[in-house]
């Protein structure tokens, strides 16, 4: 008889993690209700989004894969392009491109794109990337495609 451990852990019924889907987006803005944010003056997460229509449309938030030392540094660089600000945010003029990965996209009312991602994490700065080329249908096809009324 197989034990519940063994059971577990064999090759066969191992979980596998699901593939990591990846888009580049804009940093729109710093938000303001972290604890690294309120105590230390540090990224704890960025608003980010893309182009549609014209116009920057926010994507969700992301702010998992800096290290202390990017969260701080990024604070610095960011604050210095500030345009406005609301009790949720610093809103920063649209330069800085990262390129994100996430396991999936989600239907969300809390963003102007009517979707955001699970489990987002920031891979890495993209300093050769154009913030207007970041177009909303050329990152998420699928996505902007559901989200359109039928």
């Amino acid at each position: 008889m197989r034990s519940w451990r063994r059971l577990l852990f064999s090759e066969a019924h191992r979980l596998t993690p699901a593939p990591l889907r990846g888009g580049n987006v804009v940093v729109l803005g710093i938000a303001k209700d972290s604890k690294l944010f309120k105590e230390k003056q540090m990224v704890g997460s960025l608003l980010v989004g893309c182009l549609k229509d014209g116009k920057y449309v926010a994507v969700g938030r992301v702010g998992s894969g800096l290290t202390p030392e990017q969260r701080k540094a990024l604070y610095e660089a960011l604050i210095q392009f500030k345009t406005h600000e609301d009790e949720n945010y610093i809103y920063v003029k649209p330069a800085l491109v990262v390129e994100c990965e996430y396991q999936e996209i989600l239907p969300s009312d809390e963003f102007e794109a009517k979707f955001t991602w699970r489990h987002p994490r920031i891979r890495k700065f993209k300093f050769d990337a154009k913030a207007k080329d970041c177009l909303l249908e050329a990152e998420f096809p699928l996505a902007t495609q559901n989200s359109e009324p039928t």
